[in-house]
């Protein structure tokens, strides 16, 4: 009777965590244990908030920073989107996103208070 008290109580713990484990993952399933980074059209810039850094296109190669060049802005209100990449090289994808958000290019958004990362140009 106590072993089957153990294991009933082993099989509720299991399911437990199983379910919170399930519900822990994002609406956007797809993305599930990609990178987040932001595309700004306009600049054809990535911005990756973990650790803070801007990639641009530098020519031959793509670039990491923490403060963009002065040749490249980032103006309050221009359009981001976040994209997903499996690994920290997201400019892999720029070919797809350059077409995909091409409409964007030039139209401006308003962010809502406190959604941005602080650091436009």
């Amino acid at each position: 009777m106590k072993r089957l008290v153990i294991l009933l109580v082993s099989v509720i713990t299991v399911i437990a965590f199983t379910a919170n484990t399930a519900a822990a993952q994002p609406a956007h399933a797809k993305a599930y244990g990609k990178q987040k980074f932001y595309y700004y059209p306009a600049s054809n810039v990535y911005y990756d908030a973990g650790p803070g850094l801007y990639y641009y296109n530098s020519g031959p190669s793509w670039t990491g920073v923490r403060v963009l060049p002065a040749t490249i802005i980032i103006t309050a209100g221009a359009p981001r989107f976040a994209v997903y990449h499996q690994g920290p090289e997201v400019w892999l994808d720029n070919p797809v996103h350059v077409v995909k958000y091409k409409a964007y290019k030039n139209k401006p958004v308003k962010y809502k208070k406190g959604k941005g990362h602080g650091k436009h140009h």
